[in-house]
């Protein structure tokens, strides 16, 4: 009976420490947290205009058969708020292929878009204008598309992210080595 009574009372004795951690959700620890998070809010949304913003790159590089399609543009994004991103940026392509008619072809255009972060994911939506010379056409011709997209960010306030999207207008394919398809690499400065 006394071995019960001894492990009972070792047992009560050990855990008495573990009881003492609980702050509860009331605990001035938790108050302070809540107002620093308030605060970092507070702090960045006195930021001036140029501090919100933040100039980088995006790129899609693709293998064509006997070519190659690079695409990369400068863009510059501005932090809206904590995870709201909006942004615009030129658009520059350099096409060579075997069998087109010139071998190199450039295209040019622009894109603005929006994006909404979730914590390592971002939402993007974006409408595209693209100015080139079409591979069953001599002609140039100017077509527009709006891009729906999903990302990985890695690093802080969008250091350098990643996305797949698709265009939902169905005449960009004959511009884009994946159809609709599109993906990007990117990274800010």
């Amino acid at each position: 009976m006394q071995l019960k009574e001894s492990f009972c009372f070792l047992i009560a004795v050990c855990t008495l420490p573990l009881f003492g951690q609980y702050e509860g959700l009331d605990s001035s620890r938790m108050r302070t947290n809540e107002r620093q998070s308030s605060d970092e809010y507070q702090k960045s949304s006195e930021l001036s205009f140029t501090e919100h913003l933040q100039y980088g790159l995006e790129t899609q590089i693709f293998s064509l058969y006997n070519g190659i399609y690079l695409e990369a543009y400068p863009i510059a994004l501005y932090n809206v708020q904590n995870r709201f991103y909006a942004g615009i940026g030129p658009h520059f392509a350099l096409v060579t292929a075997a069998g087109m008619s010139p071998r190199a072809q450039l295209q040019l255009g622009g894109e603005v878009f929006a994006r909404l972060s979730i914590q390592n994911l971002y939402l993007q939506g974006e409408y595209k204008i693209i100015r080139a010379q079409n591979t069953g056409t001599v002609e140039k011709e100017t077509i527009t598309s709006p891009i729906f997209g999903i990302g990985y960010v890695y690093g802080s306030n969008m250091a350098s992210w990643v996305m797949l999207g698709i265009a939902t207008n169905s005449e960009i394919s004959s511009l884009m080595p994946l159809g609709r398809i599109v993906y990007r690499i990117g990274f800010c400065f």
